[in-house]
């Protein structure tokens, strides 16, 4: 894996053997750098490039890749903004001229831009009529103050509907800059065709200035906060959020481990006590994010609203144990972090998508170093941890009830 800069971008080089390659074209923008104003933009932009080009409709661009037999996509969230293509290793020029065309050409006509307001709010509609995905926005609402990760990476469907194309326009023209654009190119292919090709298509991206926020590093609570909403549904949601820490904090690879030791599937601590033993809920797992300026973990489970008092008891009774954990324990939770790892990096689209999240926390070195961390975790540091960020009182707990 290198990096190198072309024509004022950067690039990320990562060869990897195979038939296919996978190309991402990453664009530092995402729900971080929205105001209440513009909720969703970053991702209503996505939607956008995709509507069709100076050169291309939207039924060309999509075209383009899946004759080849590839897949274009993209995806926003909460610091970045990435399209990608992963297709045959022979197609890799299909690929960057299809990427460099949807970054610099969309034309964002005023009648797609329209069509596309309506996708965009069915889309939001969607995660906020579904338990399982709105807990997320309402967790992380109730865990965080000031920092913009708080807010739904969907944005609002009426900021969204009353969002004009002028406003849209003058946000593509801020971020689509060489300055926030890097491309990750992972697989099998030639680095110096690779390097001329990326100098001929992204030639001409406009220069401007680099997306710059102020950190809200936001301390753990110090009083345990609870919110609920209640829904006619058939069962009952809760998530227990702490605020954990960024990926720079060399903290983040003790939560890593903490992470897998609670939640690692079904052989989990978590999962053995909640479900294998008392069958209390089907459903049960966490996410772990460590991002720029903010790290979260959220624990959820999905059950009858009898049990949830149980499962909360429980929930911080494991984590009160792991302060004792013991070293048979603690090796498997590394053990499993480094096969997670290793089987991930295996996928070519899942490792750049991981390769962009660390370029974007300027973190490239330490990923490259990431399983000697995993393995230098030891009981202090997972006692330490815990006692600073994971107790009672550093919690937010939300309940989605069934009415």
């Amino acid at each position: 894996m290198e990096r190198v800069n072309v024509n004022g971008i950067s690039v990320i080089l990562d060869k990897v053997q195979g038939n296919s390659v996978v190309v991402l074209a990453r664009i530092k923008v995402g729900s971080i750098y929205e105001n209440e104003k513009i909720a969703g933009i970053s991702h209503f932009t996505e939607h956008m490039v995709f509507e069709g080009t100076k050169k291309r409709s939207s039924t060309e661009i999509s075209n383009a890749i899946e004759k080849l037999g590839g897949e274009i996509n993209a995806f926003t969230d909460y610091g970045k903004t990435v399209f990608y293509v992963k297709i045959a290793k022979k197609h890799i020029e299909n690929a960057l001229d299809i990427l460099s065309d949807i970054v610099k050409n969309p034309v964002f006509e005023k009648k797609s831009f329209e069509k596309e307001k309506r996708v965009v709010v069915d889309e939001v509609n969607m995660v906020f009529d579904d338990p399982k995905m709105y807990q997320w926005w309402f967790m992380l609402r109730n865990l965080f103050d000031k920092n913009p990760v708080r807010n739904p990476i969907y944005g609002k469907k009426e900021v969204i509907l009353n969002m004009s194309r002028n406003t849209l326009l003058d946000f593509y023209n801020k971020y689509y800059t060489k300055q926030n654009l890097e491309i990750i190119v992972v697989g099998n292919f030639n680095k110096n065709n690779t390097v001329h090709l990326i100098k001929r298509y992204f030639k001409d991206v406009k220069s401007g200035k680099e997306s710059k926020r102020d950190n809200i590093l936001e301390k753990p609570l110090k009083k345990q906060r609870m919110n609920s909403e209640k829904r006619k549904i058939n069962q009952s949601y809760m998530m227990v959020g702490f605020r954990t820490v960024p990926r720079k904090d060399k903290d983040s690879y003790v939560f890593d481990v903490i992470n897998a030791i609670l939640c690692r599937g079904q052989s989990s601590k978590l999962f053995e006590e909640i479900r294998t033993k008392r069958g209390l809920a089907y459903v049960l797992g966490s996410y772990l994010e460590a991002g720029t300026d903010y790290g979260f973990l959220g624990i959820y489970v999905a059950s009858n609203l009898k049990n949830l008092d149980k499962i909360k008891e429980i929930i911080f009774n494991e984590i009160e144990k792991l302060k004792n954990i013991s070293d048979e324990d603690l090796k498997k939770a590394k053990d499993y972090q480094e096969g997670t790892y290793l089987l991930e990096m295996e996928e070519k689209e899942k490792r750049g998508t991981i390769i962009a999240s660390w370029s974007l926390s300027d973190s490239l070195e330490e990923l490259r170093k990431y399983i000697s961390y995993i393995k230098k975790v030891n009981s202090k540091d997972i006692r330490r941890v815990l006692s600073k960020y994971m107790n009672k009182e550093n919690s937010a707990i939300i309940t989605i009830k069934q009415a």
